[in-house]
Parts: structure tokens; C-alpha cells; sequence
């Protein structure tokens, strides 16, 4: 499973990924801002688009065990570098509770997160040289 994860991340080039979700309906192409940085991409719906921060928040408010799904959900927004925004939202303690509910998840999944991670750090990298 790994190896073909590895596969389709390193096969992802980011233009290719923006035309896939913009034929699917998620993003679309927008003016850029004040600081005139030309198009860039937003999402078609924007509730839509929270509604995974919010069921992640919602699993990490609750008491008891976090369910899998969450715990991935959070886990690979973390990898993807959007742990500043669950920050903003998520209640005091919750990052360290999803931190270690990571830790838990079966070696396949936690494998998947780190893949995740080295490429969006890759990727990262590549586009500031």
C-alpha cells in the first residue's frame, strides 16, 4: 500500500491536482489579492470546504477515543501543513490529544501521514528554490 501512495503522491503535479479538483467542482480559479499575486485557487464551496475542520473538532471536543476517520482526517491536515488553522479553531489540549491519537494508528495509516508530509514538505521546498 505504501508503495503505491508513494506512487500517485510523486506522480501529483500540482497543476495537474488543480485541474483535477476544479473539473470536480471543488476549486475555481480566483483574482488574486491586494497584492497582486495573479490567479489563485479557492474553493466553490466554502462551507464545504470547513466541514472537515469542524468534524474534526467536533471528535476532539467529545470525551472518549477519537473515531479513526478523525484522527486521519486531522493527522493529514497536520502532514499538509494546516496545523496552524486546527490551532485557531480547536479547543486548548486538542492538538496534543490528536498528536497522540496519530501515535495509535496502525502502522499503514501512520505511514500514509508521513508520505503525506515528506511530500508536501518536498514539495514545499521545490517551489521556494
Amino acid at each position: 500500500m505504501a508503495d503505491s501512495i508513494r506512487l500517485v503522491l510523486a506522480s501529483c503535479q500540482p497543476a495537474a491536482a488543480e485541474r483535477r479538483l476544479e473539473h470536480a467542482g471543488y476549486l475555481a480559479r480566483a483574482r488574486g489579492g491586494l497584492l497582486g499575486r495573479g490567479e489563485r485557487w479557492v474553493p466553490v464551496d466554502a462551507d464545504g470546504a470547513f466541514a472537515p475542520l469542524v468534524r474534526v473538532k467536533s471528535a476532539l471536543s467529545a470525551r472518549g477515543p477519537v473515531p479513526v476517520q478523525h484522527v486521519v482526517l486531522g493527522a493529514l491536515a497536520t502532514g499538509c501543513g494546516l496545523d496552524h488553522q486546527l490551532a485557531l479553531y480547536l479547543p486548548p489540549g486538542a492538538r496534543d490529544r490528536l498528536r497522540e491519537a496519530a501515535r495509535q494508528l496502525d502502522g499503514g495509516l501512520r505511514e500514509l501521514v508521513t508520505v503525506t508530509q515528506t511530500a508536501v514538505d518536498g514539495a514545499v521546498l521545490a517551489h521556494r528554490m
